[in-house]
This record gives structure tokens, sequence and C-alpha cells, in this order.
């Protein structure tokens, strides 16, 4: 681009004339779009078909008729248009029409209030009362206590190490505890009998690929590998998640913004994933 004045001095002069963008119509400002979008507002628009070409045909002959008849296609409905009265210079940007500045002002509302009513501002500093804490010296000191040990619990109505400033529970690594156990056992060579299996039956069904599978057929395929997984053992117990109506987990699925999962009814064996 820096030698395209040197190279190519008509291009550079187009470029400098506001030749990279095109104007649709003549009552829409800020409406200049990019040369190659304007290909697919215009012909690719007017000659479009459902289903695309592949709904279209499967011919060569009539893919290719398509194509080379497309500019003419696209210039017999623009002539149509201005016929009837609906050409594309009274066209305006569907972002200055109302219904879109309504919904974007709507959004933005959302927003706010989303920012100012349900979020906590994690830069505002914790204000104690300082009547509260006036009273708490008194006590400590009219029971000859260290203020030491008085101001090593929380005073906030909740431990800070389980709840967040809201009053939501405050969520942690599951994963750091996990390894902190790991380290704490030793992993034998030889598992002494009788033994059990415990599979997580998540975690199975999230490494199995069921596509173009029916439902049987997961089935089985699950049922082969927790059976060769626990093969050596007189018990096996495979694990799923229980969606509990009253649960520590209830805060986490809120903030996901559901109460449930996907729930799935009538299915039968043949039916596809």
């Amino acid at each position: 681009m820096s030698r395209l004045p040197i190279d190519h001095p008509e291009v550079h002069q187009q470029f400098m004339h506001g030749g990279f963008s095109v104007q649709l119509g003549s009552q829409n400002p800020f409406g200049r779009i990019s040369v190659d979008q304007t290909i697919e507002e215009t012909v690719n628009r007017d000659t479009q078909t459902a289903g695309g070409t592949k709904g279209f045909s499967l011919k060569r002959a009539a893919v290719e008729r398509y194509y080379l008849t497309s500019e003419y296609r696209s210039n017999y409905l623009k002539q149509l248009r201005r016929m009837v009265g609906r050409g594309m210079s009274h066209f305006s940007h569907p972002d200055l029409q109302m219904p879109r500045i309504t919904r974007d002002e709507a959004d933005v509302q959302s927003i706010v209030k989303l920012l100012e009513d349900d979020w906590t501002n994690p830069f505002d500093p914790m204000k104690v009362d300082r009547k509260l804490f006036a009273h708490m010296v008194l006590v400590a000191e009219s029971r000859h206590l260290q203020m030491s040990d008085v101001l090593s619990h929380p005073l906030g109505p909740l431990p800070w190490a389980l709840a967040n400033r809201d009053g939501t529970l405050r969520k942690t690594n599951k994963a750091v505890l996990a390894r902190e156990l790991e380290k704490q056992v030793l992993p034998a060579e030889t598992i002494p009998g009788p033994s059990a299996t415990i599979i997580d039956g998540m975690s199975l069904v999230q490494k199995m690929k069921g596509n173009d599978q029916t439902f049987s057929q997961c089935a089985a395929s699950a049922l082969t590998q927790i059976l060769h997984e626990g093969a050596r053992s007189q018990r096996i117990d495979v694990i799923f998640d229980v969606y509990q109506e009253d649960s520590i987990k209830n805060a986490e699925r809120a903030n996901r913004g559901r109460t449930t999962g996907i729930q799935f009814r009538n299915i039968a064996p043949g039916h596809r994933i």
C-alpha cells in the first residue's frame, strides 16, 4: 500500500476520492459500505434462492446459467423496483429506525440497571459502622479481652471466607482441593481385593462421541467402557450429578441463569443424538 501512489496512481486517486466504499442510498447518512459487501447487498441479495446454490440445483449447467445471468436478473429487478416506486434511493439505515433505537436504549438501560442494582463495586472500601466498632472496644475493655483476639473474627454478618459481600456463596476452585488430596494418597501398583470402582458418570458422557448414533448405541458404548474399567472389581458405582432443589449449588445456578439443566423426555432407543 505504501507504493500504491507510484505503481497504481489511478487506484490511489480513486481511493482518495472515497472509492473504497459505496453509498447505497441518498437518505441514509453514515451508510457507506465496502465494495464486496455491496455485491452481497445488491446482486447476491436480488438473485438469492431458498437454500442457496445447493438448494437451487446440483446440476452443473443449471448452476452455470444461474451465475452467468445473475447480473442481468439483478438489473431487471432494480428496474422493476423503480417502476413501482420502490427504488433504493429511499433506503434508510436500519440502525436509525425508531424500533432499533428503542431496542438499543432498552439494552443500555438494562446494562445500567445490572451494574447499579445487581452488581457490587469491588473498588468501594467496606464501610464499618464506627458506633459498632466503638461498642466492641468498650465490651472488650470491660471484659478484659484482647483486641487482637476480638478483631481476628469477621465483622460482617457472614464469614468472608465463605460468602461474598452481597451474601452469595463464594465460589472456590475445586481443582486445588483435588490436588491437595492427591498429594496425601500414594498410587498403588496393585489393588487388593475385594475392591470397588467408582466412575464419574458425567465425565464418561462428556468423553463419548455420539455423532450420528442412537441413544441405544451410546448406552451400549458407555456400558462397555464401564465394564472395562471395573473388570477387576467386585462392585462398580457410576455417580451422576443430582439436581436437588435445596443445594449449595443454587447460587452457581443463579449465576448461570437457570435452576435446572436441559431435560429430555420421551427418549426412544432408536432416536439419534
